[in-house]
């Protein structure tokens, strides 16, 4: 029969051969050893500091595996980072979710998001029919060619401080589509340092100096120090710079490694991201994955009533 397990009470040495299964990349980060698995998995959800990873075992072997942890500033907020299922294991797919969902919405969570290549069909059914996730949005990566983009560098481009995440994430949430706004927004926490952070990565803004005003943040990141991510936000009224932005990053990965592949995140979900898309294919860069963004969400709506007064007889409602 098939059970359950959190990873900090499991053995994980078992880990070894599903990694060379699935591959190393899957595996790289993010797990921690004893005891600070056991302190992670004992304390609130509000004072986490890791993931936190199920198993599900059968005959002695995992079989599938699912990772969450929550969102930087928002707490109740979690992101599943890390899912595996063996081929022959769909059918415990749905316990193996709704079991972890459950364990974090009695702790207190109230939202989940979980993001997966639109060719992992499967997947995708997983989450949407079985575990009731819906479709919320799409990211799309794209790959930059080094020898691309030889605009002049630019000088309006400052490192980031964390004195300046509260102006960043208001533009942030301001390029958020409005309806969309709830499932995305972020709060100022979210920019600021993360010294448990595993990744490696460099933040900087593009500033206005005489106004002081915020227009861009941009941010570059890797786990390897080959493969770097690009994530940004931009005011739409100042697209134009895009390239500029891609330019600098550039250079400065190239001041730290001469090799290297440099990703861009398109997030569908930001009113400029169409225009951006443009330029992109303007300059011939790669579509190399589409991914859709799923979310589940227990937000109960405040609902307005003509008293501020609410009554509850327990008697009235006996049988």
């Amino acid at each position: 029969m098939a059970i359950i397990k959190n990873l900090a009470f499991y053995q994980k040495s078992a880990l070894k051969n599903l990694a060379s299964f699935v591959g190393y990349d899957f595996f790289a980060t993010g797990f921690i050893s004893f005891p600070f698995d056991l302190i992670n998995n004992l304390v609130p959800l509000r004072l986490k500091f890791s993931q936190e990873t199920f198993v599900l075992i059968d005959d002695n072997k995992i079989k599938g595996l699912i990772s969450l942890e929550k969102e930087k500033g928002n707490f109740r907020k979690l992101k599943i980072n890390k899912f595996f299922l063996d081929s022959d294991s769909f059918v415990l797919s749905e316990q193996l979710v709704n079991y972890a969902i459950s364990r974090f919405c009695a702790n207190g969570a109230t939202s989940f998001q979980v993001i997966v290549d639109e060719s992992y069909s499967d997947v995708i059914n997983l989450f949407v029919n079985a575990s009731k996730f819906r479709i919320s949005a799409q990211e799309l990566i794209y790959k930059i060619e080094r020898s691309s983009y030889q605009d002049t560098l630019p000088n309006y481009f400052e490192i980031f401080h964390d004195s300046d995440a509260n102006n960043v994430c208001d533009l942030y949430n301001s390029v958020i589509f409005s309806y969309l706004l709830p499932v995305f927004e972020k709060k100022e926490n979210y920019f600021k340092g993360d010294i448990l952070n595993n990744n490696t990565s460099f933040k900087f803004i593009f500033k206005d100096s005489e106004s002081d005003k915020i227009y861009g943040y941009f941010s570059i990141s890797t786990s390897d120090n080959f493969n770097y991510m690009l994530d940004f936000v931009i005011d739409p009224c100042f697209n134009s710079y895009f390239l500029d932005i891609v330019h600098f990053v550039n250079s400065q990965i190239l001041k730290r490694n001469k090799d290297f592949n440099l990703y861009l995140r398109i997030k569908k979900y930001f009113s400029n991201s169409d225009d951006i898309v443009k330029i992109l294919d303007e300059h011939k860069a790669k579509l190399v994955r589409k991914n859709f963004v799923l979310t589940k969400d227990f937000f109960i709506p405040a609902k307005e009533f003509k008293s501020n007064k609410i009554l509850f007889d327990a008697l009235s409602t006996s049988v």
